[in-house]
């Protein structure tokens, strides 16, 4: 696949309603559930409050802890910048082979990521300095998860285990093989965490032990997306041949409520004897306290012209969706952004759109996206998609797995 280009870290400035000082945004998805909202009171805003270079790339997404935003880019170099003014605090370079796409999670002083390589690493947020290295087989793409002083990873191929690290010392606490291989960043809640498969089946793990505790097929292909955990609900979007968003009890015993809900595309491109085949790249669904969130870009392979059963065109279209779990239904849908190229390497890689951001200004709650297709960052509201305020960067398209943070 064609590499994303250099992409200019941008911290959005989000306007402050009152002084309340909310949360950090410690790890994908604000938190080892991976919810996707913020706790602090914000107005929508695009203006740019400062911006850094990552140094190359990036397919992670930005966390702050401490007054800290790291970052890392793909070569796994990281950088920790103080997150009011923007000055470059520090720069530790982890080396390494393996393109770096584990968004790091940070706690009490530190940042601990799965680099490319096998290594899961864990640096002092405030120096860079590496406080200790845990090295294992495999390549570890999924973001690693972090609750009760437990770093969780999985591992991914070829190894297939889900490990669990202490987070002062990196010492093992337990590991266990997955049953396929397994590529989603895990989402933790309560004594369970929830990972996705490669073949479509998301597994419920032990916090204390690692052992099984169920698992739930469905027919995608969860790739870097996580679930997502409201309460006693999973959100599940694995996408690949899926069109459905899951909701899943995490009681066994309450699936008779389970349901799920077809997402699809609302015109897809014609004519219909010219699309090859279409796969579903998916964000990890965020939850507003009310509905149910999620963005899934359609990648459609065409054949127009001759010579036939030869792709000549690959058409992209990301939406996003407003689902209402009490219906299910969907409220509201609508398109954030596409792409056409004669080019498959121009289609983002790794199958994973950025994750809606949700956000409250006391009023109105809002949900702010990135596209993994055009460098628009924009916010609609939640109650009926109105669109508010947009930020475009030109010439540029934001790295297709890195999702938007707000803290502070």
């Amino acid at each position: 696949m064609k590499p994303s280009p250099p992409l200019v870290l941008l911290l959005t400035a989000l306007l402050l309603v009152g002084s309340a000082a909310g949360d950090d945004w410690s790890q994908f998805g604000g938190g080892a559930d991976r919810q996707g909202d913020s706790d602090e009171q914000l107005a929508p805003g695009a203006a740019p409050a400062w911006s850094g270079p990552p140094g190359g790339s990036t397919h992670a997404g930005p966390v702050i802890s401490d007054g800290v935003l790291c970052v890392v880019n793909r070569a796994s170099t990281v950088r920790g910048y103080d997150a009011a003014s923007g000055a470059l605090r520090w720069t530790t370079s982890l080396g390494g082979e393996g393109d770096q796409t584990s968004t790091p999670a940070a706690a009490k002083g530190r940042l601990v990521l799965a680099a490319g390589d096998g290594r899961v690493v864990c640096l002092a947020i405030g120096t860079g300095a590496v406080l200790w290295t845990a090295s294992e087989a495999g390549g570890p793409r999924a973001s690693v998860a972090l609750a009760n002083d437990v770093v969780v990873v999985n591992q991914g191929f070829p190894s297939r285990k889900l490990r669990a690290l202490d987070l002062v010392t990196g010492v093992l606490r337990w590991e266990q093989i997955l049953s396929q291989v397994a590529y989603s960043s895990p989402a933790i809640a309560g004594n369970l965490v929830l990972v996705g498969t490669n073949k479509g089946a998301y597994e419920a793990r032990s916090l204390s032990d690692g052992s099984s505790v169920w698992s739930f097929p469905t027919t995608g292909k969860v790739l870097l997306s996580a679930p997502a955990v409201a309460g006693s609900q999973a959100y599940l979007l694995p996408g690949g041949a899926d069109t459905r968003l899951y909701q899943v009890h995490t009681d066994p015993a309450q699936w008779a409520g389970n349901w799920s809900i077809v997402l699809n595309d609302a015109a897809p491109p014609g004519p219909g004897w010219a699309r090859m085949g279409v796969q579903r790249a998916t964000s990890t669904p965020a939850w507003t306290g009310q509905y149910v969130v999620c963005v899934v870009r359609f990648d459609y392979t065409m054949d127009r012209v001759s010579p036939w059963y030869v792709p000549d065109e690959y058409i992209s279209r990301e939406r996003i969706y407003v689902v209402d779990p009490a219906g299910p239904s969907i409220v509201w849908q609508a398109a954030l952004s596409s792409q056409t190229s004669s080019r498959q390497q121009d289609v983002p890689a790794l199958g994973l759109c950025p994750s809606p951001l949700v956000l409250n200004d006391g009023v109105t709650t809002w949900l702010a996206s990135a596209s993994s297709l055009g460098a628009t960052f924009r916010y609609l509201r939640a109650d009926d998609g109105t669109p508010g305020a947009t930020f475009t960067l030109a010439g540029q398209r934001w790295a297709g797995a890195a999702s938007p943070a707000a803290a502070n």
